[in-house]
C-alpha cells in the first residue's frame, strides 16, 4: 500500500479497522486502488460500491483458491472442540430454558448463539462425515449467524470457526 496515499487522514492515524501488513486488507486496497476509479484530484476512491464490493469478492476468492488459508492446525478438530462439552442433552436442556426464559424479541447474546451453534454442530457431526442432511444445513446456518455476529477478520469454514470459538469459550468459562 505504499503506493496510494490516504487523503484527510490525521498524520499516525489508520481508517477504522485497517491493519498494516494484514494480507486480506492490503490486497483488497490494492486492488480496489488498481480496479476502481479513481478521482484523480483528490486521490479517493468513488465508485459504484457494488464494484467495490465486486472487486473486493474477487481477492477474496483468489485468496481462497491460492492456498492462503489459515493452517489447519490452528482449527481444532471436532473432538478437541467439544472435548470438555457437556452432554447434547444437558446442550439442548440448557438452550430450551434460555428460550422459554427469554422476553418476545429480546436479542440474545453472544454465548447463546455460540453454544446454539456448537450444538447442531455436534448433532450433524452425528451422521457420517460429509454427508449433506438437514441437521449439517442447520448447523451451518447458525455457524454462519455467529460469523456475522462476530464479523472476525478471516476467510474460513463456518462450522471450524464454531468450534475454535467453542474451544476457546470452554477453556475460559472452566
Amino acid at each position: 500500500m505504499t503506493d496510494h496515499v490516504i487523503i484527510n487522514a490525521p498524520e499516525g492515524s489508520n481508517p477504522n479497522g485497517w491493519t498494516d501488513g494484514e494480507p486480506l486488507m492490503e490486497a483488497i486496497a490494492t486492488a480496489v486502488f488498481e480496479q476502481c476509479t479513481i478521482e484523480p484530484t483528490v486521490g479517493l476512491v468513488v465508485d459504484d460500491p457494488r464494484n467495490i464490493a465486486a472487486v473486493a469478492a474477487a481477492v477474496a476468492r483468489r485468496l481462497l483458491t491460492d492456498g492462503h488459508r489459515p493452517a489447519p492446525q490452528a482449527w481444532p478438530t471436532p473432538e478437541q472442540a467439544y472435548a470438555d462439552a457437556p452432554s447434547i442433552n444437558n446442550e439442548i436442556g440448557w438452550t430450551a430454558r434460555t428460550l422459554a426464559t427469554a422476553e418476545c424479541f429480546t436479542e440474545l447474546g453472544r454465548e447463546f448463539y455460540l453454544r446454539k451453534a456448537a450444538l447442531l454442530d455436534r448433532i450433524a457431526l452425528l451422521h457420517e462425515p460429509d454427508t449433506l442432511n438437514s441437521d449439517a444445513e442447520t448447523a451451518e446456518a447458525a455457524a454462519l449467524h455467529l460469523l456475522d455476529l462476530d464479523q472476525p477478520a478471516i476467510i474460513c469454514d463456518p462450522r471450524t470457526y464454531v468450534r475454535q470459538q467453542y474451544a476457546r469459550w470452554t477453556t475460559d468459562h472452566q
